[in-house]
């Protein structure tokens, strides 16, 4: 059998040459669309903080606000309250108890101040206290449902045993 060879075109023509019509000229720096940097940038990219540029942006940057004499934000009341209780809180779980136990509607509210538009400014001695407070009322409710747990189950029991001390009646 004979293998058919295809039939190409002289692939070495050069980009000037017209084919068809078409212009096929490559090396048209007119028509390239292409960003080059001008003459005065540089390709060095300065070290961070030493641009003029950086420099401004770290004096128009403000820093966090401290907060005022007597009071502390969530984030260090959950540093005064890792302290107090001898094992770490993270921060998100001061922010929840202050965010879910705020305002007026709150059965025992989480006691923050609003200060200079800032509404959650803490006194570490009465975030303490209710801290302590919170715990105690667990503790009570939990020791309360444990009580109830055991009657309930002391109750079942009785009528259990009650019943099962009565006579037995046989029918005949």
């Amino acid at each position: 059998m004979a293998q058919a060879v295809p039939d190409f075109a002289d692939t070495n023509e050069t980009a000037d040459e017209h084919v068809d019509g078409i212009d096929l000229e490559v090396n048209d720096d007119d028509n390239l669309d292409v960003d080059t940097p001008k003459d005065n940038e540089s390709d060095v990219v300065p070290a961070e903080g030493t641009s003029p540029e950086a420099k401004t942006a770290s004096k128009t940057s403000t820093p966090r606000t401290k907060a005022p004499e007597g009071y502390v934000k969530p984030v260090e009341f959950a540093r005064i309250l890792s302290e107090h209780l001898g094992k770490t809180v993270p921060p998100q779980v001061v922010y929840s108890y202050v965010k879910n136990n705020g305002g007026e509607g709150a059965k025992h509210p989480f006691p923050v101040h609003e200060l200079d538009g800032y509404a959650w400014y803490i006194k570490p001695e009465e975030g303490l206290a209710w801290w302590d407070a919170k715990n105690t009322r667990v503790a009570a409710s939990k020791a309360a449902q444990k009580d109830k747990a055991e009657k309930k189950a002391a109750k079942s029991e009785g009528t259990a045993e009650a019943e099962s001390s009565a006579p037995v009646v046989e029918a005949e």
